[in-house]
C-alpha cells in the first residue's frame, strides 16, 4: 500500500546553512532531505540567526527542495530564549497545508507561539528537545529555566502528539518533566556519508597545519564550548604528553566564547607546538580530518548523542568518549573507552590508547 504524501513543517530558531550552531541544525537538514526523497513536502521557518548577508530574509527560497522562510532578527530575537514574533505570518500561512509539525530544540519561546497557534488549527506537533533538558544543562541558568520550565516547556511535553529521544537517558529526562511515556519515541540521530570519495586529498588536512607525517593526530571535532569538556581534554594532554612525543591534538569547530581561555591555557601549559585551535572545519574537510586522524576524543560534560562521535565511528576512527555523550556502546563493541569527563581519567585513557597502535 502507497504511504500518504505528508506536508511536514520545521520550525526552529535556526537552520542550515547555519552549522556552527551544532548538531542539531545538520539532523533537521538531513531529515528534511530525507523526507524528500521519500516522496512528502517540507517547509521550514526559520530566523536567519547565522547566515550570511546575501540569503534572502522574510520570504520563501528553495533549499534543495525545501521551502525555507528566512525571518529577519534584530538584537531583541537573536538571544535565548529567543522571542520571535516576526515568525508567525510563514507559520499561519502553512498551517492550513501541514500534516504534522516538527519543533527542535527545547526551552525557546518560539516553540510556545507555535504551540498555541497549532492548538487552535488543530496541527499535531512531534517536539525534539535536543538534549537541552539534561540534568547538567538545567543547572546552567538554573533559576530561569526552573520558571520558563514551569511557565512553558512543561506544557510543550504534556501537549506534544509524540516526542523524540535521541538515548534511552534522554527519555527519562522528558519523563522527569512530566512527558507522557507512551508518547516517547527513541529515535538516535542518523548519519550521512559522504557521496563523494575523500580518501585521496585527505593528507591534506595535516599539510594544512604542519604536522610531521608520523605525528599521532588526536582529533576534537565540534562547538568549542565549556560543556565540550575541553579543559580536561587539554590538561590530560598535558600528562601523558612524554607517553607519544608524536603526538599533537587539534581542536576544531566553531566558537563559542572559550577560544581565549583555552589559548591561555594552551600556552602555559607550554602545549603550543602540540595543541592547535583552528576554528571551523568545512564538511568535506571534517571527512578528511576523520579519516587522517589516529584517535576522535569527545570528553562532554553533557550531550543529547552527538554527531561528531557517529560521524568518527562511521569512518572507523577510534573514539575516546565521556559517559555523557551517552554511547556506552562505545566500549561494548571494542571501538574505543568512554570515560569520566575528569582530567585523570582521560589521562589514563589517553596513556593506552596513545600507548598502543594495535589496541587503536
Amino acid at each position: 500500500m502507497m504511504q500518504k504524501s505528508l506536508t511536514v513543517t520545521t520550525v526552529m530558531p535556526m537552520f542550515y546553512p547555519a552549522t556552527q550552531y551544532g548538531g542539531p541544525i545538520v539532523q533537521a537538514y538531513e531529515v528534511g532531505k530525507e523526507l524528500l526523497r521519500r516522496g512528502h513536502r517540507v517547509n521550514v521557518v526559520t530566523t536567519d540567526l547565522g547566515l550570511v548577508a546575501e540569503t534572502p530574509r522574510n520570504t520563501w527560497v528553495n533549499v534543495e527542495g525545501m521551502r525555507v522562510w528566512y525571518g529577519r532578527t534584530h538584537a531583541i530575537n537573536r538571544c535565548v530564549p529567543y522571542w520571535e514574533p516576526q515568525l508567525k505570518r510563514p507559520i499561519v500561512e502553512v498551517l492550513p497545508t501541514t500534516d504534522v509539525l516538527q519543533l527542535r530544540m527545547a526551552l525557546t519561546l518560539l516553540n510556545d507561539l507555535v504551540r498555541r497557534l497549532a492548538r487552535r488549527r488543530r496541527v499535531p506537533y512531534i517536539y525534539n528537545a535536543e538534549g537541552s533538558l539534561c540534568p547538567t544543562r538545567l543547572k546552567t541558568k538554573a533559576v530561569e529555566k526552573w520558571f520558563f520550565l514551569r511557565l512553558f516547556e512543561r506544557r510543550m511535553l504534556r501537549e506534544a502528539a509524540a516526542l523524540q529521544a535521541v538515548t534511552s537517558v534522554e527519555r527519562g529526562d522528558l519523563i522527569a518533566q512530566g512527558a507522557d511515556p507512551t508518547r516517547i519515541h527513541v529515535i538516535p540521530n542518523g548519519v550521512v556519508l559522504p557521496t563523494t570519495n575523500y580518501h585521496s586529498s585527505a593528507a591534506r588536512f595535516r599539510e594544512r597545519w604542519n604536522l610531521p607525517p608520523n605525528a599521532t593526530l588526536i582529533l576534537y571535532l565540534g562547538r568549542v564550548s565549556r560543556l565540550k569538556g575541553i579543559e580536561p581534554l587539554v590538561r590530560a594532554f598535558h600528562r601523558v604528553r612524554h607517553v607519544q612525543p608524536d603526538a599533537h591534538l587539534i581542536i576544531a569547530g566553531p566558537g563559542d566564547g572559550e577560544e581565549r581561555r583555552l589559548s591561555e591555557l594552551i600556552q602555559q601549559l607550554d602545549l603550543s607546538g602540540r595543541v592547535k585551535l583552528v576554528g571551523t572545519v568545512p564538511g568535506r574537510e571534517c571527512w578528511q580530518a576523520l579519516r587522517e586522524a589516529d584517535l576522535f576524543a569527545l570528553t562532554s560534560f553533557t550531550e543529547g548523542l552527538p554527531n561528531a562521535v557517529l560521524e568518527a565511528l562511521a569512518a572507523g576512527l577510534p573514539v575516546l568518549c565521556s559517559h555523557p555523550c551517552n554511547l556506552p556502546e562505545v566500549a561494548e563493541y571494542a571501538a574505543g573507552e568512554v570515560v569520566i569527563p575528569e582530567e585523570s581519567e582521560i589521562a589514563s585513557s589517553l596513556t593506552r590508547m596513545l600507548a598502543d597502535a594495535e589496541l587503536r
